[in-house]
């Protein structure tokens, strides 16, 4: 095979050229290889216990940390789930204080958003952005995190576009939650 400009094709054949994917290939000692971490005919597939991060091909943290994440960020959840019905006790009582709670669940889920968009795709950022899209990361980790779903076992793995659903769903589920407990508190009072 040869190799130009990160193009694989046979040397006798006019066959034609396909472009390796930004990273995957590399040239040792003249021939196509792929980078670290990769497999495939255009090395575009990672290795097993590896996930895709971007443009590379990254080793999968050990399960048992992402279990202390996510446990963490069910916990989180959990948290949420009992300040949103608080508030909408207190909301329909008339509490005027209630609704700064609200105003920052809304402010860290559109943050959860920004950084399940940001930091997963192919997109040369500047110095500053990185870092600070690599600190936002480490804080929302398992549920946005592409790299945590695609390094769970099999029956969990959910694969690698997850967390874009996740993200476009997510101003959903909190629309329907908000709806949902202050008519179920209103019904409950009634009966």
């Amino acid at each position: 095979q040869l190799s130009t400009a990160g193009r694989l094709r046979r040397i006798n054949s006019s066959t034609p050229v396909y472009r390796c994917p930004p990273e995957a290939c590399t040239v040792v000692n003249g021939t196509i290889a792929c980078a670290a971490g990769r497999t495939g005919p255009l090395c575009a597939a990672c290795l097993p216990n590896h996930s895709i991060k971007g443009d590379t091909c990254t080793e999968c943290r050990p399960l048992w940390l992402d279990a202390v994440l996510m446990s963490l960020f069910l916990l989180f959840v959990t948290y949420i789930v009992l300040a949103v019905w608080r508030t909408m006790q207190a909301w329909i009582k008339y509490d005027p204080d209630s609704s700064m709670l609200l105003a920052t669940m809304r402010i860290t889920l559109n943050w959860l958003q920004v950084v399940a968009l940001t930091d997963d795709w192919v997109v040369s950022w500047p110095w500053s952005l990185r870092i600070l899209w690599a600190a936002a990361e480490s804080a929302s980790s398992p549920p946005i995190s592409s790299t945590f779903w695609s390094c769970l076992p099999e029956p969990l793995n959910l694969g690698y576009y997850y967390p874009l659903r996740f993200a476009l769903a997510a101003p959903f589920a909190v629309a329907v939650l908000l709806l949902v407990v202050p008519l179920y508190i209103v019904v409950r009072e009634k009966v």
